[in-house]
């Protein structure tokens, strides 16, 4: 059970992290973009 949550919680941290890394590589303003994030 444990081990299915912590799974869950690492995915969703590594798909913030590149998604990041994306806008920061196309230049998207990550300030405009953090309400996205904070969801």
């Amino acid at each position: 059970m444990f081990t299915r949550i912590g799974l869950f919680l690492l995915t969703n941290l590594a798909v913030l992290i590149l998604a990041g890394i994306v806008m920061s590589v196309l230049g998207v303003n990550p300030a405009r973009m953090s309400g996205l994030l904070v969801m």
